[in-house]
């Protein structure tokens, strides 16, 4: 015969000793059809206590008995009961506790931005010219952040032309960086191309020249100062 697990045996022994009614009575009579082990254990029940019954003399039944028996027989059913929800109770617990572990698992890490970069630091840089007496005569400030450059002229030879702002490269051809005020205070963006070059130590140089609306593509005038353009 298979072995039943504790319930199944209590069961099968309740129904031997005629304890289960109603419902309980129905279920478990369906099992003795349906489950030969089970019909085996009911029968071996039946077989163990007969001895006994037939050694026990009948007696009249005190008052109360039927009620106590009935009382016990409510009790285990409640017991059952407390027991069929306290397991049902223990899953659902189970299933909450494995769902949130799934959560914890599956969850996906953060993932912690990047630490900005700082940008480097972009130092401007400054030119001044003097003439031949040592008299200023072009002072410029350029940022090569934005690309502005800032001049002050002073001291420039008057006359129909003026002054014209020349960047030179390493390859000794000058590119103009914009025509400046004759006297004071002006302000120019570098285009890309010279922005590009324009680097520390490069040599700057102002000519006169013609008046004109746009930059000239070289300089015709002779060079009136000429001076690096440093770090600062």
């Amino acid at each position: 015969m298979a072995e039943l697990d504790d319930e199944t045996d209590l069961q099968a022994a309740e129904l031997a000793l005629g304890l289960l009614t109603g419902e309980d009575r129905a279920a478990a009579l369906r099992r003795t059809v349906a489950e030969p082990a089970f019909a085996d254990a009911v029968e071996a029940w039946r077989l163990r206590m007969a001895p006994l019954l037939e050694g026990i003399s009948p007696v009249a039944a005190p008052t109360g008995a039927w009620s106590g028996v009935e009382r016990l027989i409510d009790g285990a059913s409640v017991l059952r009961a407390r027991l069929a929800r306290w397991r049902t109770a223990t899953w659902v617990s189970s299933a909450v506790a494995a769902g949130l572990a799934a959560l914890l698992v599956l969850r996906p890490v953060p993932v912690q931005p990047p630490a900005p970069v700082p940008a480097p630091q972009v130092q401007p840089m400054l030119a001044q010219m003097v003439d031949t007496q040592g008299n200023p005569l072009l002072t410029a400030q350029y940022d090569p952040a934005s690309g502005e450059l800032r001049v002050r002229t002073t001291n420039m030879p008057e006359g129909a032309q003026v002054p014209e702002l020349w960047a030179i490269g390493s390859d000794g051809v000058p590119h103009s960086m914009g025509i400046v005020r004759l006297n004071g205070a002006s302000a120019h963006t570098a285009a890309p191309a010279v922005r590009a070059m324009l680097a520390d130590g490069m040599t700057i140089a102002v000519t006169m020249e013609p008046q004109s609306p746009q930059p000239h593509a070289a300089p015709s005038g002779d060079v009136v100062a000429k001076t690096k353009l440093m770090t600062v």
